[in-house]
């Protein structure tokens, strides 16, 4: 077995179990994903009207947390530590293809 999913009633996937790791679950409010949790290890959606707007990453005592900027159709275009330092620029094609992803830090 390579690994094997978990799904609920309404077809969101609630788990993922690979062999020799501890399993991924996920947890929704809806059908938004709110937190993703591996054994300590935790990643929680902070939503705004229509898309991620925070993304909290929490391992062991640290917690990065990442501003998202996207557009109208929810892509995410940037990403900013909360200190508006600028993680990541990614460009689409009009098709909605990733032309580039690049990363300034």
């Amino acid at each position: 077995m390579l690994t094997s999913y978990k799904y609920n009633g309404q077809g969101l996937q609630i788990a993922q179990e690979i062999p020799g790791q501890l399993p991924v679950k996920l947890y929704y409010s809806g059908k938004q994903l709110l937190t993703q949790m591996q054994g300590d290890d935790s990643a929680m959606n902070i939503k705004g009207s229509y898309a991620t707007l925070v993304r909290l990453n929490k391992s062991g005592s640290s917690t990065t947390k990442t501003l998202i900027i996207s557009d109208h159709k929810a892509t995410p275009i940037k990403r900013y530590d909360l200190s508006t330092t600028e993680l990541e620029q990614a460009e689409y094609s009009a098709y909605g293809e990733q032309q580039k992803s690049q990363s300034p830090v």
